[in-house]
């Protein structure tokens, strides 16, 4: 044991700046990688590689884009706002395609879902994934919340912060 902890000893340790520098950047991979699976469920295949941040960061911009301008072709009614938040999810396949729209929650929102349905829907086909998230996801979903009064003209689809609608 001796000899183990001496030898341990005669072994060069990293600097301050070293450590700081390695804890910073495992620190950035497990921001990236919260900020990723609050904004997307992501359902990854088996012994996957992990996703560049970056990737998905511009294809979550890219589908925002695309949700917006369709928005601007659907009729949105007219209503009561309603009082009670609501969120609903779709999940697309790797091509683009939609899997699926779930209403997680309506609470008082029919005319907001029905509305947010629709633009899903005239937005489908989405751009298929880039390699990396193709490679490693078989499915995206994202999530959509509607809080209270959102439809009154302030049209726009943005990213959440923090995983709670």
């Amino acid at each position: 044991m001796e000899k183990f902890l001496d030898e341990l000893a005669r072994t060069p340790q990293p600097t301050l700046a070293q450590r700081a520098l390695a804890m910073a950047r495992e620190q950035g991979r497990q921001m990236a990688r919260q900020d990723a699976s609050e904004e997307a469920l992501l359902e990854a295949r088996p012994n996957a590689p992990p996703i560049h941040p970056f990737s998905l960061e511009s294809y979550l911009n890219g589908l925002l884009r695309r949700l917006n301008q369709s928005a601007a072709f659907v009729q949105r009614g007219k209503g009561d706002p309603g009082v009670q938040p609501a969120a609903v999810r779709f999940r697309l396949n790797p091509d683009g395609s939609l899997q699926g729209f779930v209403v997680l929650n309506a609470g008082d929102q029919a005319a907001e879902i029905a509305f947010i349905k629709a633009v899903v829907e005239r937005s489908v086909p989405f751009s298929p994934f880039p390699p990396d998230i193709d490679r490693a996801a078989r499915s995206l979903g994202i999530t959509i919340c509607i809080r209270p009064g959102s439809g009154d003209g302030g049209l726009g689809f943005t990213r959440m912060s923090g995983n709670r609608c």
